[in-house]
């Protein structure tokens, strides 16, 4: 009989993605208010990309794991929830910690991305071109090379 009372949550766990309506990655504060949600696929769409989370796969758009990330490191609780028939059921309890930004094709720094959307990108070799961005952005660089005589604004990242 323990086996089975053991076994059942797990089945329960790993079975309700496949069987739940909706399953949104949402951010909730210190006293459980919803914060915000992004939603996730169970199938390929374009430009999502495919993560394991909790054992299930999922599609998701990268700028949804960034978020995720974002909502985390600033002290909310994120998790994978799935509804069904009205239900919310937590599917993952961590899932910010299952994935990366690279994994997602992000590849500039997680303030970067939320500061400016633009600059993520899920195509490799537009890696150097999102940095260059980011720096130019900053006043780091310019993307006028006929104004070399103007003094460009420099400025620790940390003043911003």
């Amino acid at each position: 009989m323990k086996p089975l009372v053991v076994a059942l949550p797990l089945f329960l766990l790993f079975a309700l993605p496949s069987v739940a309506d909706e399953v949104y990655m949402i951010a909730r504060d210190t006293e459980g208010t919803f914060i915000g949600s992004h939603k996730m696929f169970d199938s390929e769409k374009e430009e999502h990309k495919k993560v394991t989370l909790c054992g299930s796969d999922f599609w998701l758009r990268p700028y949804t794991a960034v978020w995720a990330k974002w909502e985390a490191q600033s002290g909310r609780k994120v998790t994978l929830e799935g509804n069904h028939e009205g239900r919310w059921d937590i599917l993952c309890k961590n899932p910010t910690e299952q994935i990366t930004l690279r994994q997602v094709g992000v590849y500039v720094s997680l303030k970067d991305a939320m500061l400016n959307a633009q600059n993520i990108t899920t195509d490799r070799r537009n890696r150097f071109k999102a940095i260059r961005e980011t720096f130019n952005e900053r006043g780091f660089g310019s993307d006028n090379d006929d104004d070399k005589n103007t003094p460009r604004r420099v400025m620790p990242f940390d003043a911003e």
